[in-house]
């Protein structure tokens, strides 16, 4: 969505709201079987994008917004620092788990 889309969006929804200036700004997040309210996360601020980012707006949430585990972040991270990509540790990840049935598997033969 452009800027102007946006922007008009914004305009038609607040027009005739007396108190639109005091409304919150919030980014709807995937939560399926979640009761209330929509999920959603706030934004914490904006800034206008340069070099790469060159027009366009950039949101800030108020928490990250990712379905990994706090420590697959931080693997991924500690991953790219060394050299790696998300698709290496994928497939490391994948790799280990399937380790850890086979070796479960062996355990359980072993014990027959």
């Amino acid at each position: 969505m452009n800027l102007e889309a946006f922007n008009d969006l914004l305009r038609r929804h607040t027009q005739y709201q007396r108190d639109a200036e005091a409304w919150n700004v919030a980014v709807v997040i995937e939560s399926p079987g979640s009761v209330g309210g929509t999920p959603r996360v706030g934004i914490k601020s904006l800034q206008a994008g340069f070099d790469w980012d060159a027009r366009t707006i950039l949101l800030f949430p108020e928490a990250p917004l990712t379905k990994l585990s706090a420590e697959d972040v931080e693997a991924i991270r500690d991953s790219v620092r060394k050299g790696g990509s998300w698709h290496a540790y994928q497939a490391w990840k994948k790799q280990q788990d399937r380790i850890k049935e086979l070796e479960a598997e062996i355990a359980s033969l072993r014990n027959k």
